[in-house]
């Protein structure tokens, strides 16, 4: 049971939720086939293909990243291990931070880690926040965690929306957590199949870490950070900036990132799918369409299949005054995979059924 509800989520099931995919692929999706990785011949194996998205979303491979995927409450549970063994420094942005059960529980522990003399940031969105989630920010108000508000709706342009939607958390500049989930019960205590939200997070450790770090950092350089901040921690993130940078280069030297080794590494069976990741964050700070350019790049260019799954769906390519306001990306995505499905491209989509 759960205080609140909201209209997507999946309590009209009339069977319980698939707790194992026991069958072959072709049982849940009769036109599916295995692939076989080392012989196809993708384009997203060519170098080419990525030099252009460099390009589009201003942000290029890293290589040898290692992933965890981390589903409904074991993120929540990582979160709080994570932040329990951080010695230097813990980074957060969330839309949502509620005052309930678990996230209170969280609360303590970043307080706690605060006064150990860890730097802890935390970056939410205003608006909401302000209007719903008052009580979840009251006991950090006096304690040495520094509570940063995201203000992009009330500073967007006209006819624009800038929610801050930012899920991202960095640990020691060593791990880092991205994803879709916000602190608040329904994603924090979720099992699966408890009727709490359905959400995935990723864990990474390597050198696209350094790309989420900075990123950070630039978030925490656009909400003016340094009016919120002691001598001590400013001397910090200007130390934290240096190392970032000098780990930066040095993972160029390893050849783990840019765009001189793709050629090398793509064409390599042994490398090509080895940690490889693309870190791209959109938003009034960077590249405003930055991930909606991306998902229609792949989109069509790919040859097999597209799997989405998606809280909401809303197909409208006919709403002018929709189209307009977000210079027809929405119109622009949902063309290509219509287009890319009428090619022969397999596309699956999951999503809760009321939209």
């Amino acid at each position: 049971s759960k205080k609140y509800y909201q209209l997507w989520d999946w309590k009209s099931l009339n069977h319980p939720p698939v707790r194992k995919l026991k069958y072959s692929l072709d049982f849940y999706d009769k036109k599916r086939t295995k692939i076989d990785y080392d012989k196809i011949n993708s384009p997203f194996f060519d170098a080419d293909f990525h030099m252009v998205m460099d390009k589009i979303t201003n942000s290029h491979l890293t290589f040898e990243n290692k992933f965890k995927l981390l589903k409904n409450g074991n993120s929540y549970q990582k979160k709080l291990e994570l932040i329990r063994n951080a010695s230097s420094s813990v980074f957060i942005s969330v839309m949502s931070y509620f005052k309930d059960s678990s996230s209170m529980k969280m609360t303590c522990e970043l307080i706690k880690k605060a006064e150990e003399g860890v730097h802890v940031y935390l970056i939410v969105e205003k608006v909401w926040t302000k209007l719903l989630m008052k009580k979840g920010m009251k006991p950090l108000k006096n304690s040495k965690v520094v509570v940063i508000y995201a203000d992009d709706l009330i500073n967007a342009e006209k006819n624009r929306t800038a929610l801050f939607h930012n899920k991202i958390w960095v640990f020691d500049g060593e791990t880092a957590i991205i994803g879709g989930q916000n602190i608040i019960d329904s994603d924090n205590i979720s099992s699966g199949y408890n009727h709490q939200s359905h959400d995935t997070d990723l864990l990474v450790e390597g050198a696209a870490v350094t790309d989420i770090t900075n990123s950070y950092i630039n978030l925490l350089k656009h909400y003016n950070y340094e009016k919120r901040s002691s001598s001590r921690q400013l001397a910090f993130m200007e130390d934290l900036q240096e190392r970032n940078d000098k780990r930066f280069n040095l993972e160029i030297e390893n050849k783990l990132r840019g765009k001189d080794i793709y050629k090398e590494k793509l064409l390599d069976k042994n490398t090509r799918l080895d940690g490889v990741c693309r870190y791209i964050i959109q938003g009034p700070v960077s590249n405003r369409y930055a991930v909606s350019k991306a998902y229609t790049f792949y989109f069509k260019n790919a040859q097999n299949s597209i799997d989405i799954t998606s809280g909401k769906v809303k197909i409208d390519t006919e709403n002018e005054k929709e189209i307009n306001a977000y210079e027809g990306w929405s119109e622009r995505m949902w063309n290509q995979i219509i287009s890319s499905a009428e090619s022969g491209v397999r596309v699956n989509l999951i999503y809760n059924g009321i939209d």
